[in-house]
C-alpha cells in the first residue's frame, strides 16, 4: 500500500499510477504496482504533476500542484480606499483569483492622490500590493477678529493637530475636519 498526498489536497485531486486511477481525493492510499511507475496528480485549474517514482510498500508520494491562476490581494493605507481593476471598481480585494495576464490596479479617493500601477501576473503567484497614496492638500487662510474687528492671535488646529497661530496661511489635508 502506497500513500498519496498533495498540496492543495481534498476533493477533485485525481491520482493515477501507470495510467490507472487510484483515487479522486487526497490524501489517499492504494494498492499499486511496485517499482518505477509513472505517477500523475491532476486537479481542475492546476497544472498536471507527473513524475516517474520508485514505489514500494509504505512509501508516501507527495505532489505540490501549481495553479494555472494567480492570486492578488490589494491593500491600502489607510484601509478602505476604492480599488479599481482595469478601470472597474472592486468591492473587496483579498486573495482574488485572476487569470494570468497584465492588469492595471488603481487606488482612487477624493482625499488622496490617485496611485496605480500595471502588474503582470504569472500562473501560480500569490501577490500582495499595498498602496500608500499621498494626501491631497488644500490651502487655508485664517484670520481671527474680535467683535470690534481687531485682529487677534489664536491657535489654529486641524484634525486636533496644531498647525500654527493666526493669521495663518498654509496647506492642510483636503478632507480635514
Amino acid at each position: 500500500i502506497v500513500r498519496f498526498d498533495s498540496i492543495p489536497d481534498g476533493e477533485g485531486v485525481a491520482v493515477q499510477v501507470a495510467g490507472e486511477l487510484v483515487c479522486t481525493k487526497t490524501p489517499c492510499e492504494g494498492e499499486v504496482p511496485v517499482g518505477n511507475q509513472q505517477v500523475r496528480f491532476q486537479r481542475k485549474e492546476y497544472f498536471t504533476w507527473k513524475e516517474n517514482v520508485v514505489l514500494e510498500a509504505g512509501k508516501t508520494v507527495k505532489a505540490e500542484l501549481r495553479s494555472k491562476f494567480s492570486l492578488l490581494t490589494v491593500d491600502t493605507s489607510p484601509r478602505g480606499l476604492d480599488v479599481f481593476l482595469n478601470n472597474k471598481k472592486q468591492n473587496e480585494f483579498s486573495k482574488r483569483k485572476l487569470a494570468p495576464a497584465t492588469y492595471e490596479i488603481w487606488v482612487k479617493d477624493k482625499c488622496f492622490v490617485d496611485e496605480g500601477m500595471e502588474i503582470k501576473l504569472e500562473p501560480g503567484v500569490d501577490e500582495l500590493l499595498t498602496f500608500h497614496p499621498l494626501t491631497r492638500a488644500s490651502g487655508i487662510d485664517v484670520e481671527v477678529y474680535d467683535a470690534n474687528k481687531n485682529a487677534l492671535v489664536a491657535k489654529i488646529f486641524v484634525d486636533d493637530r496644531y498647525v500654527g497661530d493666526s493669521p495663518f496661511r498654509g496647506e492642510v489635508p483636503l478632507c480635514a475636519k
